[in-house]
């Protein structure tokens, strides 16, 4: 488990932040959080299951460990944006995601991680001279500042928890249309000022 950032380092993050955001909204910009989530075939997670009296509980397993990446951004106006795919997380998925968020939100601010395809040099070519896009890095191991964390928390929760899914295409199906329906309702802003106790 990596160890989450410094209080000081935090703090220090939240005050530039802080004063940054107002011109940024001044300037039209929208805020937006980003984060990534994978989902993995297999096994049900979770503690309930039932069978008859007497009859041993039986745990349908598919052996599979397929995987299914999820790109999900919200924004400060409680928009957002999910995109499922089976190509995994790297510069040939993320990159265009960012193309959809600049479609539709026009003049962003994308706040995330420090994964290395987020700082990657590919990323810095398609969008380093591009005036609608800033981008703002998270202190290191903060994921509690997130708000898309509480999307896969609670995603995994209800699509994945005691769910068998006997093939790959149909978890795909229920996963895409979870994020395609569901609104969170987030107040990404509060999260940025978020105690690590609260993060669960």
């Amino acid at each position: 488990t990596r160890r989450s950032s410094d209080l000081g380092t935090v703090n220090s993050w939240r005050h530039r932040l802080k004063k940054r955001i107002p011109r940024l909204k001044r300037a039209r910009y929208t805020i937006v959080v980003e984060d990534e989530a994978f989902f993995v075939q297999g096994s049900p997670s979770g503690r309930k299951y039932w069978s008859p009296k007497g009859v041993p509980i039986k745990v349908p397993y598919t052996g599979s460990r397929k995987r299914l990446t999820v790109l999900g951004a919200i924004t400060d106006k409680g928009r957002q944006l999910f995109r499922t795919t089976t190509k995994g997380f790297n510069n040939k998925t993320f990159i265009p995601f960012v193309r959809a968020l600049l479609r539709r939100f026009k003049k962003v601010v994308l706040i995330m991680d420090r994964a290395s395809t987020h700082r990657s040099k590919k990323m810095k070519k398609a969008f380093g001279k591009n005036k609608n896009l800033k981008v703002i890095y998270l202190p290191k191991a903060s994921p509690y500042l997130n708000a898309s964390e509480h999307c896969w928390g609670r995603g995994k929760h209800d699509v994945m928890n005691s769910e068998y899914y006997p093939t790959f295409e149909s978890m795909r199906n229920a996963v895409s249309e979870y994020y395609r329906t569901t609104k969170f309702n987030l107040d990404i802003l509060a999260y940025f000022n978020r105690k690590t106790s609260e993060y669960a």
